[in-house]
């Protein structure tokens, strides 16, 4: 936890590195499921437009850490704290349709969306936390 909230407080310090991250993170996110898993929907056994639905979301969250990176110039605190919501929604999401369709998710679906969840925590905690911080 401790890590966390050194994270939180350098990032507090340089919020737009962290919306670099997040942006970068998105754009990955909606690159591998848009490019790689809509196509090959089967390995992971989700429908292809329910990926889109997602990877849609993460183009987004990839448009809105990429103004907040270039144009944000005041009160990024709040803007951070936004996106670390909508980063938690997200994986609330996500963890919904692997529920929903955990009689047709594959074991590289599970392995997948379970990866990307706890990534997206973790950069969702450390966004709640400097979006608190004061500066």
């Amino acid at each position: 936890m401790e890590r966390i909230l050194q994270a939180a407080r350098h990032f507090a310090q340089h919020p737009k590195f962290l919306f670099l991250i997040d942006g970068l993170g998105a754009l990955l996110t909606f690159s591998l499921l848009f490019f790689a898993l809509r196509t090959n929907h089967h390995l992971i056994g989700v429908p292809p437009h329910i990926i889109g639905y997602l990877s849609g979301i993460a183009f987004l969250y990839f448009v809105y850490s990429s103004c907040c990176f270039s144009l944000v110039r005041l009160q990024k605190q709040k803007f951070l704290t936004v996106i670390g919501a909508a980063n938690l929604s997200y994986c609330i999401l996500t963890l919904s349709l692997m529920v929903l369709y955990r009689d047709t998710i594959t074991f590289l679906g599970i392995a997948y969306f379970s990866i990307e969840i706890l990534i997206i925590v973790a950069l969702s905690i450390v966004e709640l936390k400097a979006g608190q911080i004061k500066v």
